[in-house]
């Protein structure tokens, strides 16, 4: 499983993490993000997130 961190802190994402997905399909975490309100696609657990959208095939946390 291939995993992505946050530009912001670095840290690795974990299943349960709150992020926010910008426009340009960056992902953060809800806390560190600095995004304007307007590039917020989405919001939701890192699990719900790469689960939804197809293009994180690569980076789902499978249980």
């Amino acid at each position: 499983m291939r995993t992505i961190r946050c530009p912001e802190c670095g840290k690795r994402f974990v299943g349960s993490d709150n992020i926010v997905m910008s426009l340009m399909n960056t992902l953060n975490h809800k806390e560190c993000s600095n995004f304007h309100p307007k590039v917020i696609l989405d919001e939701g657990t890192y699990k719900g997130i790469t689960d939804k959208y197809s293009f994180f095939k690569d980076y789902r946390i499978v249980n």
